[in-house]
């Protein structure tokens, strides 16, 4: 929760509407709320430092007060940390693996990526000003973050285990960790379209993306660990998927490079362009047949530049 400022180590206190401690190099000061910018970033401290001297990206502060909308969950001190939020997560997503009887590599990939799906979170948190109050955000910190837990995960030489792709499911996961989530907030508007899109990101594997949203959310309950099967938005989830009859099976590309050859067109870029075209409309709905597929294909070649 804190940005520190250069190269001290600071920890910071919201003690009252108008009142802020912070501990730099083991100093405690109290700071007037005249140095804190709108931003909540911290532009002065007097007889330590001084404007010039907040050169990196400052130190913000959280107050816990507004935090704990996001995470609830304290440490022994009281204090909402995504920390302990992560470690609460880490283990519903443990009893969720016993529950469903993951295989080891499934269950490796989901407690990894349980550890790192907020590890951007230190790089986006700000406060704004939204609908009439200040709020703390974390804007794409789904998407920083699968670029810090990349840089991570090659420095363990983590790749394969097994041959199950390890390092690709945990970065598919933490890029895709809200969208669960948001596709059961917009679940009045949201349709074949979304869901059969969410499954080509995930390469089918989206059970587990399922189980890290429902983990990421029960880890915010008084008692993480009372619950025996996911939750409503994960029903919600399957059997919304169930009538819209999306599969792993029916999100593979129906119109193939060898049925565009036995129409005249040779491999290369044109082939390729028709093939990425035709696959958004599969998923888009708008054909489900080979036969049908021929047909937007032969009125996509007209509008083509290559003709």
């Amino acid at each position: 929760e804190v940005l520190p400022l250069d190269q001290n180590s600071t920890t910071i206190l919201l003690l009252g509407e108008n009142e802020f401690e912070i501990t730099i190099d083991n100093r405690l000061v109290r700071i007037d709320p005249q140095f804190i910018g709108e931003s909540g970033r911290i532009i002065a401290i007097p007889g330590i430092m001084d404007p010039s001297e907040c050169t990196g990206p400052g130190i913000v502060l959280i107050s816990p007060g507004v935090y704990s909308e996001f995470h609830p969950e304290k440490d022994e001190f009281g204090h909402h940390t995504v920390f302990i939020h992560m470690l609460k997560a880490v283990d519903v997503g443990k009893k969720l693996a016993r529950i469903k009887k993951l295989g080891e590599e499934e269950e490796l990939a989901l407690l990894l990526s349980l550890i790192l799906h907020d590890i951007g979170k230190p790089a986006t948190t700000r406060w704004e000003f939204k609908r009439g109050r200040m709020t703390v955000t974390s804007l794409k910190h789904d998407s920083i973050g699968v670029g810090i837990a990349e840089s991570l995960l090659d420095k363990l030489k983590i790749e394969t285990r097994m041959k199950f792709p390890l390092r690709d499911v945990i970065l598919k996961l933490i890029k895709n960790h809200h969208r669960i989530y948001d596709l059961y907030s917009n679940r009045d508007e949201i349709g074949f379209r979304a869901f059969s899109r969410l499954l080509r990101d995930m390469d089918g594997m989206d059970d587990l993306l399922v189980y890290l949203d429902f983990a990421d959310r029960q880890s915010r309950s008084p008692f993480p660990l009372d619950f025996s099967d996911p939750d409503e938005i994960s029903k919600w989830y399957y059997l919304r998927k169930k009538e819209l009859k999306i599969t792993e099976e029916t999100i593979k590309p129906i119109v193939q490079g060898r049925d565009l050859i036995s129409m005249g067109v040779n491999p290369g870029v044109e082939m390729g362009e028709f093939l990425n075209k035709l696959y958004e409309l599969q998923l888009d709905g708008s054909f489900s047949t080979l036969e049908d597929g021929i047909r937007h294909f032969k009125r996509i070649k007209k509008d083509s530049k290559y003709i």
